[in-house]
Parts: structure tokens; C-alpha cells; sequence
């Protein structure tokens, strides 16, 4: 049988604005969006791609999801044409109705995959665990971490790195 992906316990079933970053769609992985309607209404939902920097969007696309149900779209299939093979993308989506919205990274040779739930704009994040390290057999465990800056302007981001030493970091995030 195959194992499938789950959804946390505590994503709650809202409407609004939400954003998944950190897609990829080429040889190697496959990525997917998803919207679960919550169980009172049907659920429109209005995608856009931003592929890269902000210059690299999509035409908006429209998908109704019946109340109770699951709507998915590989993102070749929602974005025909639109998705660039090893450009990291974001996918931004607008439901009218409670729902919640993720998407899926599914490594094409092992099969693993990744469940990315759909946020809502934030101000500041926490990021608990990151990795770029050796495992064993000659293995590498390496983390990639996306920021998508959905505002006009550039936005100031302070990062820090608590390894066996604390050290600090702060960068600019540019359009």
C-alpha cells in the first residue's frame, strides 16, 4: 500500500489570502495545490503562481470545491504552460469560504513526500530546525528555506543560527 500525507490537527478551516512557498516542479519532485472545503459551503478558490521574483506570475485561475470535499491540481495541470522546470514557486490562493489550503512535494524516485500547509501573511516566523549536514553512509541532510515577500516593498529580515555557538545573522529580502 502507500502511506498517504496528513494534515495537522491544528490547521483550522478558514477563508482569506494564503501563500506555499518552496515549490518545485521538475525531473525530480512534483508539486500539487489542495483545497479542502470546510462542511457548511462550497469553497471558491483563486490561484495565482509567482515563479522566482515577482515579475514571474500567472493569470489568476478559478477552481470550485464542493463542501466536504478535496480538490487537488498538479501545478503543470493548473498552471499549463506557466510552471518553469527547477524554479522555486509559490503559489498564492484566495478562498471566499472556510477551507484549508496546502500543497504537496513528492520526491519523483523515493516517493517521499512533503505536506506544505497554506499561510496566511505574517509578520515574523519561527523556523525551528534547519540542516546542511553529513549522515551516515555519505548522505547529506540539507534544509532549503523560502521566503516570499508578497508586499510592494523590499522588507528587512533578521535571521540567527544557534549551533554549538550563537551567532547572528540579518539580511535584506529584495523584490
Amino acid at each position: 500500500g502507500y502511506l498517504g500525507s496528513g494534515l495537522s490537527a491544528e490547521m483550522e478551516s478558514t477563508s482569506g489570502m494564503f501563500s506555499m512557498t518552496g515549490l518545485i516542479h521538475d525531473a525530480g519532485f512534483r508539486s500539487s495545490v489542495a483545497v479542502l472545503a470546510g462542511s457548511e459551503a462550497d469553497v471558491t478558490a483563486v490561484f495565482q503562481l509567482f515563479r522566482g521574483t515577482r515579475d514571474g506570475f500567472s493569470p489568476l485561475k478559478t477552481r470550485v470545491v464542493e463542501a466536504g470535499c478535496l480538490g487537488q491540481w498538479a501545478l503543470d495541470d493548473l498552471f499549463a504552460g506557466e510552471v518553469h522546470n527547477g524554479q522555486p514557486m509559490t503559489v498564492k490562493v484566495i478562498l471566499n469560504s472556510p477551507g484549508i489550503a496546502f500543497a504537496t512535494i513528492v520526491d519523483n524516485i523515493t516517493t517521499d513526500a512533503a505536506v506544505i500547509p497554506g499561510t496566511a501573511p505574517q509578520k515574523s516566523w519561527l523556523i525551528p530546525v534547519v540542516s546542511h549536514s553529513g549522515g551516515r553512509d555519505g548522505t547529506l541532510w540539507t534544509s532549503t528555506v523560502s521566503i516570499w515577500n508578497s508586499e510592494a516593498q523590499s522588507a528587512a529580515i533578521i535571521y540567527f543560527s544557534i549551533m554549538s555557538n550563537s551567532t547572528g545573522r540579518s539580511g535584506q529580502v529584495k523584490d
